[in-house]
């Protein structure tokens, strides 16, 4: 449960090395209230995650305002830029509720069921899209569909 998930967490931080301890209790010291400002948010959701395998690994917009994201170790995260996504399987929030959104989702979900995680990934972005990647101890701000004016992309 989440007590043993909790303990494995800090067991995982207790055997970083030192540089990693000591950047994850500064980040927890400081990105926090940092965070807060950037999105005038008046409570944050704070999750450290320990991970063996990629935690998202289909592109995707979070229906947040916005997520900070830091990976210590290992491969960084991957995404792309504002406007790359294709609207087909990355649908913008304007048309949710609507008649559209009905349609591209079942077209999406159709999709999404049927091909692997890396197709899944081509055909969410639009030609030219350039894949960025964030090394270990980068600090990520992404706008998520609920970002003020982001219109769901």
């Amino acid at each position: 449960g989440r007590e043993g998930a909790f303990a494995e967490l800090l067991s995982a931080v207790a055997r970083a090395p030192t540089a990693v301890r000591e950047r994850i209790q500064d980040d927890l010291e400081t990105l926090p209230r940092a965070f807060a400002q950037l999105t005038e948010a008046s409570k944050l959701r704070i999750q450290l995650c320990l991970t063996r395998s990629q935690k998202c690994p289909r592109f995707h917009v979070d229906k947040v305002p916005a997520r900070l994201l830091v990976t210590y170790t290992g491969p960084g995260t991957e995404f792309v830029g504002s406007g790359w996504t294709n609207p087909l399987i990355l649908p913008l929030e304007s048309i949710v509720n609507t008649w559209s959104w009905r349609i591209l989702g079942a077209i999406r979900d159709n999709i999404a069921g049927s091909v692997s995680n890396d197709r899944y990934n081509e055909l969410a972005l639009l030609p030219g899209a350039t894949i960025e990647k964030a090394t270990p101890s980068d600090v990520l701000v992404l706008k998520g569909a609920a970002w003020p004016g982001s219109n769901g992309a």
